[in-house]
């Protein structure tokens, strides 16, 4: 540091209405980048004589054995679980919110045949009333446009 920066008072952070000035640090002796979180040092001190590659070894041979709680802690760990999947349904066209009563027809008609599960007509609902929330802003900005442009 120089003499200057030395004796200049600390820039604010905030401006004079409290809000946070862009490109000034509230805490600018705050942390260092690449710094590590206290969790990731702990976990590498834990590890650091531990041998990682030979535990994952047995734990594989005994999944292999028939070992059902090796084989799941593995698949847990290495394979995503499935959030959801490609719904097969033929839904007729929306056009305006009185056709997203046919189109809750046809996902209730799926739900009762057991075609869909609760979940999967659940979510095509959550699609459906979107599609028409959107369906009835647009017809609610055509209103207005129309209003504002009669009033004039």
């Amino acid at each position: 540091m120089t003499d200057a920066t030395a004796n200049a008072p600390p820039a604010k952070s905030r401006a004079n209405a409290g809000q946070f000035v862009k490109g000034r640090s509230a805490n600018p002796g705050g942390k260092k980048p690449g710094t590590k979180n206290r969790r990731t040092v702990l976990a590498e001190k834990m590890l650091a004589n531990i041998d990682v590659p030979g535990i994952l070894a047995k734990m594989e041979r005994q999944a292999k054995k028939g070992d059902h709680a090796a084989a799941k802690l593995i698949l847990d760990r290495t394979v995503p679980i499935r959030r959801g999947c490609p719904i097969a349904i033929k839904l007729p066209p929306i056009a305006n919110a009185s056709d997203c009563v046919a189109a809750m027809g046809v996902v209730i008609a799926k739900l009762a045949s057991g075609t869909l599960s609760t979940i999967e007509a659940a979510e095509l609902s959550n699609v459906i009333d979107a599609e028409r929330k959107s369906i009835e802003l647009l017809d609610v900005e055509r209103r207005l446009a129309t209003l504002e442009e009669k009033f004039k």
